[in-house]
C-alpha cells in the first residue's frame, strides 16, 4: 500500500513552498482528547483501516531500528501506538502530545514513558539534538506552518538521527475529505526544499493511499479491505508512482 516513490519527485523550478490551504482552528487537542483510550479504536476500526495502521507501523519500525536505550521523541504520540514501538525495539521514549487525556493514557500503559504535554508548532521543551530518534506522524499536517514545525523537529533531533512524518498531500483529490480549513497540505515537488531549508536530508518517500478516508470507514470489512487493496494496486499500475497519495510518509535524516 505504502509506495516507495523518491524517483517520481522531482525539484520545482524556483523556491518550492508548502501549500497552506488552511489554518489550524485550536480544536484538535479537544477532538482528539475527547476519544481518550478510545482512540485507536476509532481511527482504525475494520480491516481497511487496520491496514493502513499496519503498514505505519512498520515503517516506522524500519525507520528507527534497534533503539539500544538511546533517546526518542514521539510526537503527537497519541495514546501510545508508535510509543510502544519504539519501547518493544529498546528506545528510551518521550511522548509528546496536546491533550492530556492522550498522555494519561500513555502513563497508564507505559509507567517508564516520559511524558510531556505540549504543542507542535510552539517551541518544544527540549534541547537542541536532545534525540536520536523523531517520530511525528498523523500531526504535522495539524500545524499551520509546516516549515516551522519540520524546523522544530530538526532542532531537537541530533546530527545523523532519523525523523519519520507524514504530511497530507496537496495534488489528492482525496484532501477534499478533509474538514474545511483544518489541515496544510504540501504538494510531493516541496518535500526536498522544505528538507534542506530546515538541515534534513530524504531518505526515502513513501505514498499512502490514494483513496479518500471515507472509503476505509464504509468498506471497512475483509471483503471491503480486500477491493479496496486491489484497486490500489489497479492505480499503482497505472498513475504515476505517488500521484494522487492522500498522505506522504517521509524518512529524513539530520545533517552532521
Amino acid at each position: 500500500m505504502y509506495q516507495h516513490f523518491d524517483d517520481a519527485i522531482r525539484e520545482p523550478v524556483g523556491t518550492a513552498t508548502p501549500r497552506r490551504r488552511s489554518r489550524h482552528p485550536g480544536s484538535w487537542p479537544a477532538f482528539f482528547g475527547a476519544m481518550g483510550r478510545d482512540y485507536e479504536t476509532v481511527a482504525f476500526a475494520g480491516a481497511a483501516l487496520t491496514r493502513v495502521a499496519d503498514h505505519e507501523s512498520s515503517l516506522v519500525a524500519a525507520a528507527i531500528g534497534p533503539g539500544d536505550g538511546r533517546a526518542l521523541l514521539d510526537v503527537g504520540a497519541g495514546t501510545g501506538r508508535f510509543t510502544a514501538i519504539a519501547r518493544a525495539r529498546n528506545w528510551s521514549v518521550t511522548a509528546f502530545d496536546a491533550a492530556p487525556e492522550m498522555l494519561a493514557v500513555v502513563r497508564e500503559r507505559h509507567p517508564s514513558v516520559r511524558t510531556v504535554e505540549g504543542t507542535l508548532g510552539e517551541p518544544m521543551p527540549f534541547g537542541t539534538a536532545s534525540f536520536e530518534a523523531v517520530i511525528a506522524m498523523r500531526v504535522v499536517k495539524y500545524v499551520p506552518d509546516t516549515e516551522a514545525a519540520l524546523a522544530e523537529l530538526a532542532r531537537v533531533l541530533a546530527p545523523g538521527g532519523s525523523l519519520l512524518f507524514d504530511l497530507a498531500n496537496g495534488r489528492s483529490l482525496a484532501r477534499f475529505g478533509y474538514p474545511a480549513d483544518s489541515i496544510s497540505f504540501v504538494s510531493p515537488t516541496a518535500v526536498a526544499t522544505l528538507l534542506r531549508r530546515v538541515g534534513l536530508h530524504r531518505v526515502a518517500t513513501y505514498a499512502g493511499p490514494r483513496l479518500p478516508h471515507p472509503v476505509y470507514r464504509r468498506l471497512g470489512g475483509e471483503r471491503g479491505a480486500a477491493a479496496i487493496a486491489a484497486t490500489e494496486r489497479a492505480l499503482d499500475a497505472v498513475l504515476l508512482p505517488g500521484a494522487g497519495a492522500r498522505n506522504l510518509i517521509v524518512h529524513a535524516v539530520r545533517g552532521r
